[in-house]
This record gives C-alpha cells, structure tokens and sequence, in this order.
C-alpha cells in the first residue's frame, strides 16, 4: 500500500492506486475508508465502471443493498462487458431473494467470462437453492473444470449428485474432497 500511497502523493489524480487502496480496506473491512477512496477515484474519472463496481462491493458487504444495486448498475451501464459486476449484482438479488434475476445476471456474467470459476459456482449454488438439482451439477462441474484443486467445489456437486440419485459420484467427490 505504500507504493499506492507514494503514487498518489505524487499525483494526486492516480485513480487506479485511489481503487487499490480503496480495495486494500475493502479486504480488510475497514468499508468506510474504503468507500471514501472509491468515492475519490470516482470524483476524478466518474466514466470508469471499476471504481463503482467495487463501491458498490464495500456498500454490499456492508449491509447497503440500494446504494450497492445503484453502484452496480451504473457500472453495468458504463461498461456492459463488466462481468464483475454481474456477477456482484447477482450476488446482491440472492441477498434480496430474487434467485431468478440472480440467474439472469450470472448468464450474463459467464458469456462475458465463461473461464471464471466463481461465475460457474455462484450460479450452481443458485441452482442449488432453487432446487435444480442437474443444473447446479453441471454448473459445479465446469466450475471444477477451471479449478480442479478447490475442495469445496467437490462437496457443493456432491450434494447436488446425491439428490440426482447418483450415490457413487457423490461419494467419489467427497472423498476427492478430502
């Protein structure tokens, strides 16, 4: 962060290191030091989707679900190829339990991203709560596809396989999973 910091005393109009620290306290929880950097790369380049796209991050992780929605769509609307902020708003509609348009906007984030494991998981757990069941496993498994390593994706197909019937691939990613 340091170097972030230099940066910008050296030019206080260095957006991207206002984003970086900004998401540095994002990381660490401190949300509202992290909003007042977001709000100062905003205030310099108030075109680049980013800077709302992770505002509206530090707004959902704190509980802010209209001013997040607001960030998101504005960055949807500055940049449509923003599969980031797809994939945060359709984070934001589970919160509000709107699974269907969480699903719309996973879609959307995996045509622009289809090689992002987390698209792939969050729209398989979406599955997964709405109970379709053979949707989520396929979802789980182009997820496992792109990170073969990550245990946990082991366990959510394994649950969805065991409801479809098939014990022994059940079994076969818990145990993989351990």
């Amino acid at each position: 962060m340091a170097d972030y910091a230099q940066a910008i005393r050296l030019d206080p109009h260095q957006t991207f290191a206002l984003n970086n620290i900004g998401y540095a306290h994002l990381n660490a929880g401190d949300l509202e030091l992290a909003i007042s950097y977001f709000n100062r790369a905003i205030l310099i380049d108030p075109s680049n989707s980013l800077f709302y796209n992770n505002r509206g991050l530090a707004f959902h992780r704190g509980g802010d679900g209209a001013r997040a929605m607001a960030d998101y769509n504005l960055a949807i609307q500055l940049d449509p190829l923003n599969a980031l902020a797809f994939n945060n708003r359709g984070t934001l509609w589970i919160d509000f339990e709107e699974l269907e348009l969480a699903l719309e906007d996973f879609d959307a984030a995996i045509r622009l991203a289809p090689s992002r494991m987390l698209l792939h998981f969050n729209r398989g757990v979406t599955h997964n709560q709405l109970e379709r069941f053979d949707l989520a496993a396929v979802d789980f498994d182009r997820a496992i596809q792109v990170d073969p390593h990550n245990a946990d994706l082991y366990n959510w197909r394994s649950h969805a396989l065991f409801v479809l019937g098939d014990v022994a691939g059940a079994i076969a990613d818990f145990e993989a999973a351990l």
